[in-house]
């Protein structure tokens, strides 16, 4: 049997091989605490036949193929409010949700499971897309130079979980 022992003051992980089989727990607290002389409370242990170590390097999260689009035509339109058509709604997203937010007076949320570039959760504002009639002449009025985009081929496979 091998103990993996997680030591949260110093951030090691230790593996103890070849221990007997036949431990029981008792067993196994006692050597861990009075043989090697570790303290409970800056330790975690589990043991298993065969413990294996995996180290990863750090990946972002994958971006989600509307907000790729986004960033995309936000590099070519820095000065336009991108509106985007998902579903049932016209989203802004990032630094455009904060405005269309500020300007039309609705909730501006965050997306869960979709972060940005520093790691804090996407920024969205949205409303439905049979309300563009009503919203769009307010942005126009405060002097928002808007771009719509309307998406199908992304639409069904690229919505994150809300």
């Amino acid at each position: 049997m091998d103990i993996a022992i997680m030591n949260y003051s110093t951030a090691e992980i230790t593996t103890i091989t070849g221990c007997p089989d036949e431990w029981e727990n008792e067993q196994i607290e006692e050597y861990l605490f009075k043989k090697l002389n570790l303290k409970e409370s800056e330790i975690h242990y589990m043991c298993a036949k065969s413990v294996t170590h995996k180290t990863e390097k750090y990946r972002p999260l994958e971006v989600w193929p509307l907000l790729e689009k986004f960033q995309e035509l936000k590099v070519k339109h820095p000065d336009a409010l991108l509106l985007f058509r998902s579903g049932d709604f016209y989203e802004a997203y990032m630094e455009d949700a904060v405005t269309a937010a500020d300007i039309l007076g609705i909730t501006l949320t965050r997306y869960s499971k979709q972060m940005d570039g520093e790691g804090k959760p996407i920024k969205l504002a949205g409303f439905p897309y049979h309300a563009l009639d009503t919203y769009l002449p307010k942005l126009i009025r405060a002097g928002q130079r808007l771009a719509i985009c309307d998406h199908t081929d992304l639409q069904k496979k690229s919505l994150p979980a809300r």
